[in-house]
């Protein structure tokens, strides 16, 4: 047996990006597809880094799931979210 196996999981937890699927559907919208996200208040809420919102974003759009459009400034970033 390991020490990893021993002492639990080393690194960070997985994230589960539904969580940020959701969380981009209760944003407010601009239009009917389109949401303004800020991600300090997504990374909050979500009990996430802000990396790791940035990182899920990467996955959704990997996947055809959400596209990022416009960069607001402090306003946020204007996601469409596409299912």
């Amino acid at each position: 047996m390991s020490i990893a196996q021993t002492r639990g999981a080393i690194g960070r937890p997985p994230y589960d990006r539904g969580d940020l699927l959701e969380h981009l559907r209760r944003c407010p919208h601009r239009g009917r597809h389109l949401v303004r996200l800020n991600q300090r208040d997504a990374a909050r809420k979500l009990g996430w880094d802000r990396a790791t919102v940035i990182r899920a974003l990467d996955d959704l759009e990997r996947d055809r799931l959400a596209r990022r459009w416009k960069n607001l400034g402090q306003q946020g970033l204007l996601v469409e979210i596409l299912v």
